[in-house]
């Protein structure tokens, strides 16, 4: 997993487009990008995993691997990162 990078940086890469999400019915409906999976309303936060072949996995390992060795570390795995309270906080 790629620690530290903000789940804002991680969102940005994969926001080519935007659509509801579950919005409130007395609410106003928000608006969140279209990658982004269906949370129940008790979730903060939800881990995704991003696939190998997904074009925002092979952007995140060339700018890791930009800074940091590839023969070092190994990417196991990256987690895209969806939190609609940081969303609409930094949108």
């Amino acid at each position: 997993t790629l620690g530290g990078l903000s789940s804002a940086f991680l969102s940005s890469l994969e926001s080519s487009g935007n659509q509801p999400l579950s919005p409130t019915p007395n609410g106003p409906s928000k608006v969140y990008p279209e990658t982004w999976l269906p949370m129940n309303t008790s979730q903060d936060y939800l881990q995704v995993p991003v696939s190998r072949d997904d074009r925002s996995y092979r952007t995140v390992y060339s700018l890791f691997h930009k800074t940091v060795s590839e023969t070092k570390f190994r990417i196991l795995k990256i987690l895209r990162v969806q939190n609609p309270f940081l969303w609409e906080k930094y949108k």
